[in-house]
C-alpha cells in the first residue's frame, strides 16, 4: 500500500483536478505508514522531497485518517484517502482558493512507489465526456495562475459515482514518488514457533487454525468486497464490510484449519443483493447455535481438540467475535480478527482472563457472555490427512479396501484399442479461474460510449502468453472490419489497450496449467467482459 499523497496545491501548469464545492467523503482510510519520499514532477523534473504524518480520530474499528503532508518545507492542507478498488484512491483535500475540494487519483506499485494522476482532458476528452453525460454532470473550466481545474456540478452523490467510474486508462501521471530510506534486508523467514508445551493437565493450544483478518485483503476472495458499505445492526448508519465481517472471518479461519480453501466472503453476505438481511455471516453446517457462555464447556471442548467461538457484546458496533483455540488454569487464549496493530494486517492472539462465565476483552470494552460450539464430527472428518473416526474397526476396513480398489490397475477391454495418453495435458480454466482473469482485465477495459449505434460490436482478441502471463502478441479475430467498421474499430483498439495496459499485465494464471491457456481467446463486449 502507499505510505502518501501529493497536494494538489503543487500542481502548477497541470490540467485535470477537480472541483467540488461540496465535500463529497466524510472521514477517510488507511493507506500506511508515515515517512519521507522523493518525488519527481512528471511534467517539469523536478525532484521535490516530502514528509508525511498520519493523524487518526475516532475508536475502533470506525477510525478515520488524515494525512498532514509537508513538500520542500511547506505544509499543505491535510488530506484524506478513499479507496475505489485495488490500488486506486481517490485523494480529497480542502482547496480554498478553488472554493471547495479538490479530487485526484493515486495509483499504488508495491509498498514504496506511487503515481500520482489526474484526468487526461488532452487526448481523453472524448471520453471524460461521455462520462460525463453518463452521470449527468457538467462541468465549469476555471484558471488560478497558470493551472487550470473543472469544478464538477450536480449532485454529490452523481459526483462520487463520476469519480469512481474512472480507469487507469483515462488518467495521466503527474507525479513519481519513491520511498526514501535503506530497504530491510533480505533475511530468511525466521522458523515457525513451536505451539508451548503444556504446563499442566488443563492446558491446550490447538494450532490448526491460521491467523486471519477482516481488514486483510489478502482474506478475501474478491478484495474489492471488503470495502463494499453495509448497515450496522439496528442502526441506520453504514461503513465497509471490512470493519463488520468479524464472524465471517472466524468462520473462514475455523474453514481453514479443517482443510477448506475459503474465505471471508464465502460466509459474509453479499448486501448489494435483494433480501440480505439479518445475520451478516452465513452460519455453516459445523457450527451449532448459539449458547450462554459457559467456562467450564469451553474448557472441556479445547481439551477435546475442537475450538470455540466467543460472542462478545459492547464496543462501537456492539458486538465481536474472536475464536478460542487455547486454555490453561488462568487464561482462554483466542484468534481476534481485529488486528493488534494498525500497521499489521494479520490477525492477532489474545489472552481472556477466566474468572466467572462473563469474560473480558482485554485490549477492547467488550465482554464475552455467549459462545458456538463447532461439532466435532464436521470438524475432525474434514481435516487434511485425518481419519474421522480411527476408533472403529470397520471404518479402517472400509479405508483399506478402498485404497486398494483406487491402486489397483484398471481393466481394460482388449477389443477396444487403449487410449493415447498425452504427456504433460493439464486440466481446463475453472470458473473461478475465469473469473479471476476477468477481473484483472476489468479496470483496463473502456468502451466509448459515443460509438454505439443500434447495438454494441463485439470483438475477439486471440493472445500469445509467456509461461510468466506476459504478453507475446495480440490479434484481433476478423481485422478486416476494422478498416469498414469504425465502431467496431473503437471497441478493438479499446480491447487491445486493455491487455497490453502494464496496471493489468502480466495476467496471473495458475503455472501448471499453462497448456491451457498460452493460447488464450478473450470476449470483449461494452456491456460485459466475457472469456
Amino acid at each position: 500500500m502507499v505510505r502518501i499523497a501529493i497536494s494538489v496545491l503543487l500542481l502548477a501548469a497541470l490540467t485535470g483536478c477537480y472541483v467540488s464545492r461540496t465535500k463529497l467523503y466524510s472521514g477517510g482510510d488507511s493507506v500506511g505508514h508515515a515517512g519521507a519520499y522523493r518525488c519527481k514532477n512528471g511534467i517539469s523534473g523536478k525532484i521535490q522531497q516530502a514528509f508525511v504524518r498520519v493523524r487518526s480520530s475516532g475508536v475502533w474499528p470506525l477510525r478515520d485518517y488524515a494525512y498532514d503532508i509537508t513538500i520542500d518545507g511547506k505544509r499543505e492542507n491535510p488530506m484524506t484517502m478513499h479507496k475505489v478498488r485495488a490500488n486506486l484512491y481517490i485523494v480529497q483535500q480542502r482547496a480554498p482558493r478553488q472554493g471547495g475540494y479538490s479530487y485526484t487519483f493515486l495509483h499504488t506499485f508495491g509498498d514504496r512507489s506511487f503515481v500520482l494522476m489526474t484526468a487526461d482532458t488532452v487526448t481523453k476528452e472524448a471520453f471524460l465526456n461521455n462520462l460525463l453525460r453518463q452521470h449527468r454532470l457538467r462541468v465549469q473550466r476555471r484558471s488560478n495562475g497558470p493551472s487550470s481545474y473543472y469544478i464538477l456540478v450536480g449532485t454529490d452523490g452523481n459526483k462520487r459515482a463520476f469519480l469512481e467510474s474512472h480507469s487507469l486508462h483515462l488518467m495521466t501521471g503527474i507525479l513519481n514518488c519513491h520511498k526514501i530510506g535503506r530497504r530491510a534486508a533480505r533475511t530468511p523467514p525466521k522458523p515457525a514457533r513451536p505451539a508451548p508445551k503444556p504446563s499442566g493437565s488443563d492446558s491446550i493450544r490447538l494450532t490448526d487454525y491460521p491467523l486471519m483478518s477482516q481488514l486483510d485483503p489478502k482474506s478475501y476472495r474478491d478484495p474489492d468486497f471488503m470495502n463494499v458499505p453495509d448497515t450496522i445492526a439496528g442502526s441506520s448508519k453504514t461503513v465497509e464490510i471490512k470493519k463488520l465481517a468479524c464472524l465471517a472471518t472466524v468462520y473462514a479461519i475455523i474453514a481453514r484449519g479443517r482443510g477448506e480453501k475459503k474465505y471471508v466472503d464465502d460466509f459474509y453476505i453479499d448486501p448489494r443483493k435483494p433480501g440480505a438481511n439479518g445475520e451478516d455471516a452465513r452460519r455453516p453446517a459445523w457450527v451449532e447455535s448459539e449458547s450462554t457462555l459457559n467456562a467450564e464447556q469451553v474448557r472441556q471442548a479445547l481439551q477435546q481438540g475442537t475450538p470455540v467461538i466467543l460472542h462478545g457484546v459492547g464496543g462501537p458496533l456492539k458486538e465481536h467475535f474472536v475464536l478460542a483455540i487455547g486454555i490453561n488454569r488462568k487464561e482462554i487464549i483466542a484468534i481476534d480478527p481485529w488486528p493488534s496493530s494498525e500497521n499489521d494486517p494479520k490477525g492477532s492472539l489474545i489472552r481472556v482472563r477466566l474468572g466467572t462465565d462473563r469474560l473480558a476483552h482485554p485490549n477492547l470494552p467488550i465482554t464475552f457472555t455467549k459462545m458456538r460450539n463447532i461439532k466435532k464430527v464436521a470438524d475432525t472428518s474434514a481435516r487434511k490427512g485425518a481419519d474421522a473416526d480411527k476408533s472403529k474397526p470397520l471404518n479402517d476396513v472400509y479405508r483399506t479396501v478402498e485404497r486398494f480398489r483406487k491402486e489397483a490397475p484398471k481393466r481394460t477391454d482388449p477389443r477396444k484399442p487403449a487410449r493415447r495418453q498425452t504427456a504433460g495435458r493439464s486440466a481446463p480454466l475453472s470458473m473461478s479461474e475465469i473469473d479471476a482473469l476477468r477481473r484483472q482485465i476489468q479496470p483496463c477495459w473502456y468502451f466509448p460510449a459515443n460509438r454505439r449505434r443500434t447495438g454494441p460490436p463485439v470483438v475477439r482478441l486471440r493472445l500469445e502468453l509467456r509461461r510468466d502471463g506476459s504478453l507475446i502478441s495480440a490479434k484481433v479475430s476478423n481485422p478486416a472490419r476494422m478498416a469498414t467498421d469504425s465502431d467496431f474499430r473503437a471497441v478493438a483498439e479499446a480491447a487491445l489497450r486493455a491487455v497490453r495496459n502494464p496496471s493489468c499485465t502480466p495476467l496471473k494464471l495458475p503455472a501448471h496449467k499453462y497448456d491451457q491457456w498460452k493460447s488464450l481467446t478473450i470476449e470483449f463486449d461494452p456491456a460485459k467482459l466475457g472469456l
